[in-house]
């Protein structure tokens, strides 16, 4: 009898044990921070995995009005703030590079002639280096920036008939990295490590 209760206890502690593992793992990502707390100095890699199923199409194409089932463009959000306020009179620049970028089949980079794919950083667009600069994104009285990367598909003559078929219905996947980098400062020492 003493190994019946046994068995039944054991197997309620490893029950319960499972239950409460699963439900703090749960909360936790329930409980996700889109907020990133960054260094100076210190380079932040952020996987980035789209969440919205729609396919992307051009702006001004016949799918463009059937918002359920298309849209014309992904856009990932990600706000920053210093691990460390600026100083009174410091700027600090913020450097956003993608990397690993995967959409499909499609190897024709982005933000080129030959390309139909358009990434622009707070609507900044590059040329096709996958690096972004923005300035001053940090100051002494802000210590947030929020970064918005945005895709869209331009409509590039011949381009884009010869490659839309490598993109459509694809989804992008890439790194991003964030650089906190030192823009200026009034108020720097004469000797700063004395």
């Amino acid at each position: 009898m003493k190994k019946v209760f046994l068995f039944i206890a054991l197997a309620l502690l490893f029950m319960g044990a499972t239950v409460g593992a699963y439900a703090w793992w749960d909360s936790l990502e329930q409980n996700r921070d889109e907020t990133l707390e960054i260094g100076y100095g210190v380079r932040l890699v952020v996987d980035s995995e789209l969440q919205d199923t729609r396919e992307l199409v051009p702006a001004g194409s016949f799918y463009a009005a059937y918002q359920a089932d298309y849209t014309t463009q992904y856009v990932f959000e990600y706000e920053l703030s210093l691990e460390e306020p600026l100083k009174t009179g410091m700027l600090a620049n913020l450097s956003v590079d993608l990397s690993d970028f995967v959409l499909g089949l499609y190897e024709h980079g982005f933000n080129n002639p030959s390309s139909v794919l358009s990434i622009d950083v707070n609507g900044l667009v590059e040329d096709a280096n996958g690096s972004w600069t923005i300035a001053n994104a940090f100051t002494d009285s802000d210590n947030l920036e929020t970064i918005t990367i945005t895709f869209t598909l331009a409509s590039n003559g011949e381009a884009f008939a010869d490659h839309y078929a490598a993109v459509a219905g694809q989804t992008p996947s890439f790194n991003v990295s964030f650089l906190v980098e030192n823009a200026s400062s009034s108020l720097a020492p004469e000797n700063p490590l004395a």
